[in-house]
């Protein structure tokens, strides 16, 4: 297993009668990956922001840091989460708290319909 903390997650949960976080060992990126069903991404997704880890200069970040990875993997990726924009683009109902980003959901969903997503290699 990679030593390097990139590929390891440290798997951990709070124990509420100990008041205290508890270490539940470590499990590679790699394998969590391939092992995720789209239902599980779409809830680690949502588990992320609900946990208030996800904001738009964490995902530059991680942009900044998928610059490095092979060109068609960069590409997958893209399509991936330009899918994500589309699927939250085409709820009928929102309110107040995410009107704007529906909208501009909506936005990136016609430009991907209208442009294309390019050609795989």
């Amino acid at each position: 297993m990679p030593q390097d903390s990139k590929y390891i997650v440290k798997l951990a949960h709070y124990d509420h009668d100990a008041n205290d976080i508890l270490n539940d060992g470590t499990i590679t990126v790699n394998h969590i990956a391939k092992s995720m069903t789209t239902e599980n991404f779409a809830e680690l997704l949502d588990n992320r922001a609900n946990n208030l880890q996800s904001s738009f200069e964490r995902g530059v970040k991680a942009g900044k840091i998928l610059q490095s990875t092979h060109r068609t993997l960069q590409r997958l990726v893209i399509v991936e989460l330009l899918g994500v924009v589309a699927g939250l683009s085409d709820q009928l109902y929102t309110n107040a708290r995410n009107e704007v980003a529906i909208a501009t959901a909506k936005k990136v969903a016609a430009l991907v319909a209208e442009e294309g997503l390019g050609r795989f290699i």
